[in-house]
């Protein structure tokens, strides 16, 4: 029966990271609790966001968007301008948002740095950085070789690779099983660091573009060459169905677009930036055939327009040449909050008008033999957007994902046992990640000694 003494082993060999401050500095950085303290502060940052309207995307030199941010800052009184001076009506661009991911950057830096240190030295089958959850020591009668024999054999015959290396008196087994699944630690960390440095840069290299678009209207978009956008029939409520369309006129999207519902393809959003009163404007003449309307700095004539009004054109003029009338829109100041039309019909050069009334969804009007009719509405200014970053984002998320749950079903199995020959005494000291390589240690340490 083998001795066994509570006598301390020789001391086990440790990292190769500096020791002292830097190492405790190091430990804290890639630990849970570090970990759990950035998911805080990001949940702090979904809480601002729940909390504060947050600004539409709308490009942050858009007089839209200036005029936004002014209307949400009055909204809070004596504290709206401190609130937009820190960002919290617009996160994803405030200080705070920018720092979290900053830190974020920093911290899986370090774990990928971590991660990927310990699957080089696995595939070496060097035990150096396991994860240290289990050790333990033994000192007994007998002979160094003869016990790391014991213990080789039946780490070898569990699936354990091992090496054997000799340092001064100290002999030290390297085992590792399942090494591999080092990597997917390294996966996942470069994954979430990809998908976070993405977030991080996106804004930095976007292109925004405004988009007004009218009933049946398509408009080619500069931010990407040979796409256009279309607004469809149908729209419900505050939400607008928009079809993106590809070079060849060939429907890429199609979807609904409004206030906090954007729709996004393979490389372009469309944020809903705001709605824009108009007018759709056409006449027919007494046997009910489509009169022709030029629109004022038109060349050509069509069978319907589409009249568009703002704060900054809030009057337009269209004529009517087969019966030489003209027609003047205008933005009724009375409208109080629902956009009211107000209209005047002219006889060639007349400079009073002939007919003249106001109206707010709907109306007709007959004059020099033809009807006009006017359908007043709200329409989408859309935002298109293409950034880049969001490849990256997306390929990040797909490895994280892909990796975590690999890892979830393995993980690699490692120990470091140390054995050290004084007389015709073996002080055996190990380290285990886990307590079934330590169950393997253990037995074979029984039957051996």
């Amino acid at each position: 029966m083998a001795a066994q003494s509570e006598q301390p082993a020789a001391p086990m060999p440790t990292d190769d990271r500096a020791g002292g401050g830097w190492e405790r500095v190091w430990d804290f950085l890639t630990s849970a609790r570090c970990a759990a303290i950035l998911t805080l502060l990001t949940a702090f940052a979904f809480l601002i966001a729940g909390i504060f309207p947050q600004a539409p995307a709308m490009g942050a030199d858009s007089t839209a968007q200036l005029r936004w941010l002014a209307e949400a800052a009055a909204r809070w009184g004596a504290l709206g301008p401190t609130l937009r001076t820190l960002g919290l009506f617009q996160i994803a661009a405030s200080p705070l948002w920018r720092g979290v991911l900053g830190l974020w950057v920093f911290v899986l830096l370090l774990h990928a740095a971590q991660e990927l240190g310990r699957a080089l030295r696995y595939a070496k089958a060097d035990a150096i950085a396991l994860p240290r959850r289990a050790r333990g020591q033994r000192l007994a009668d007998g002979d160094a070789a003869r016990v790391l024999a014991a213990l080789d054999g039946a780490l070898l015959q569990v699936g354990y690779r091992t090496r054997v290396e000799r340092s001064g008196d100290r002999v030290h087994l390297h085992a590792v099983r399942t090494g591999w699944a080092a990597w997917l630690r390294f996966g996942a960390a470069l994954g979430l660091l990809l998908a976070t440095v993405a977030l991080l840069l996106s804004g930095l290299g976007s292109r925004l573009e405004e988009v007004a678009l009218g009933p049946g209207e398509t408009v080619a978009l500069a931010v990407r060459a040979g796409w256009s956008v279309a607004l469809e029939d149908g729209a419900e409520g505050g939400l607008w169905p928009v079809a993106v369309l590809g070079p060849e006129g060939e429907p890429i999207s199609q979807g609904f677009v409004g206030p906090q519902h954007p729709l996004w393809t393979a490389s372009l959003t469309l944020h809903m930036a705001r709605s824009f009163p108009g007018v759709v404007v056409s006449a027919t003449d007494g046997q009910g055939k489509p009169v022709p309307l030029q629109a004022a700095g038109e060349s050509s004539a069509a069978g319907m327009l589409f009249l568009r009004f703002d704060e900054d054109q809030p009057e337009q003029y269209f004529a009517a040449p087969d019966v030489g009338d003209t027609v003047r829109l205008a933005l009724n100041p009375a409208g109080n909050g629902t956009p009211a039309f107000a209209f005047q019909v002219f006889h060639g050069m007349d400079i009073q008008p002939a007919r003249e009334g106001t109206f707010a969804d709907e109306t007709t009007t007959p004059s020099n033999g033809i009807t006009y009719r006017f359908a007043a509405g709200q329409y989408p200014m859309l935002v298109a957007t293409t950034d880049i970053s969001r490849y990256p984002l997306w390929a990040g998320t797909v490895i994280a994902i892909a990796c975590i749950v690999a890892s979830a079903w393995v993980s690699a199995r490692a120990a470091l046992v140390q054995a050290a020959q004084v007389d015709n005494r073996v002080a055996v000291q190990y380290l285990a990640s886990d307590a079934e390589t330590e169950g393997v240690i253990q037995k074979a340490l029984q039957q051996g000694t």
